[in-house]
């Protein structure tokens, strides 16, 4: 595999990592005042909110 293909799949990875965790369940509950249904929900929350958008500004901060 090449290393950019590689590159990007860790990436990815990282992100539904980053969506389905802790961090990510507990900002749904705050906002919606309940646990996320399912994985769907908690993605679709973390897109509209920009968790995608900032996730490479994030990584990038901290140097991952």
């Amino acid at each position: 595999m090449k290393k950019e293909r590689y590159d990007v799949l860790v990436e990815n990875l990282e992100q539904i990592t980053e969506a389905l965790g802790c961090t990510n369940r507990l900002y749904y509950y705050q906002y919606y005042g309940k646990e996320a249904e399912n994985d769907n929900n908690l993605m679709n929350f973390y897109i509209k909110q920009g968790g995608a958008q900032n996730f490479r500004r994030r990584k990038d901060e901290d140097g991952r």
